[in-house]
C-alpha cells in the first residue's frame, strides 16, 4: 500500500491510501538488475548496452547504499518501478577532482 498525506485548505492534514500500487523499498539484490537494467534502458531511451555489470558491481562494492523500488502488486512477480544508486569517496572541498565519470568510479 502507497501511503501519503495530504493538507486540506483550512490547513489540517490528513492521511490517505491508495491501493493502487504496493510499492516497497529495499536493498538492491543481484536478483533486481535485470529489471533495473529494464527500466534503465526505458528511460534513457537506449538499448545497444546492458548496465547488467555496472549494478552488480555496485552492489558487490557499497551493497548498503543501493536500493530499489518494487511494485508488489502482483506479490508473486514484483516489478523495479526505480532505483538509486550511491557510491562513497574520499572528498575535499579544497582539493575538488575533475576526473571523467568513469574514471572516478571505476567505469561502474
Amino acid at each position: 500500500m502507497v501511503a501519503y498525506t495530504t493538507e486540506q485548505h483550512d490547513g489540517r492534514q490528513t492521511a490517505a491510501t491508495s491501493t493502487a500500487r504496493q510499492i516497497v523499498i529495499r536493498n538492491t539484490t543481484p536478483e533486481h538488475v535485470q529489471g533495473m537494467d529494464k527500466l534503465s534502458q526505458l528511460v534513457y531511451n537506449y538499448d545497444h548496452f546492458s548496465r547488467v555489470d555496472e549494478f552488480l558491481s555496485q552492489i558487490r562494492i557499497f551493497p548498503e547504499g543501493q536500493f530499489v523500488a518494487l511494485d508488489m502488486t502482483i506479490p508473486d512477480a514484483p516489478q523495479v518501478v526505480g532505483y538509486t544508486a550511491s557510491m562513497r569517496i574520499n572528498f575535499d572541498p579544497a582539493r575538488p577532482r575533475f576526473k571523467p565519470w568513469a574514471d572516478e568510479t571505476g567505469y561502474g
